[in-house]
């Protein structure tokens, strides 16, 4: 991926000044992952000096927004926010049309942590 190499510097990342970011959010306007991709776009326009476009990508239950983050040009120019459980769980079933949070994308950080748990029934054999 492009964007800062090796990683971000105190000084921010210069090669992405005056450039257009597309963030896709993988769910719709006034959500959850909405909100903090609102919250967070001035402090990283203002630290990359990039200009970012928010772009609620929904369906799927965030399925096509990953799929347009995982399969988007490798150039650093789009980003994205998603929650890694649901897919997490379709990666262990293995269903190979949804993107694998560990595979398909490099995650730069995180948000927000949530504890939660996964269950199945005491016969299921995962």
């Amino acid at each position: 991926m492009g964007g800062c190499q090796p990683a971000i510097k105190e000084e921010g990342c210069n090669n992405l000044a005056g450039k257009q970011i597309r963030w896709i959010i993988p769910h719709a306007v006034g959500g959850g992952y909405d909100t903090e991709s609102r919250v967070l776009k001035p402090f990283y326009e203002k630290y990359l000096g990039a200009e970012i476009f928010l772009d609620n990508v929904v369906g799927a239950a965030g399925v096509i927004g990953a799929k347009t983050i995982a399969t988007a040009k490798a150039d650093g120019l789009t980003l994205g926010i998603l929650g890694a459980t649901g897919l997490m769980l379709s990666a262990l079933t293995e269903q190979t049309n949804i993107p694998n949070p560990i595979t398909d994308f490099t995650i730069l950080g995180r948000v927000s942590r949530s504890w939660q748990v996964w269950v199945v029934g005491k016969d299921s054999p995962l």
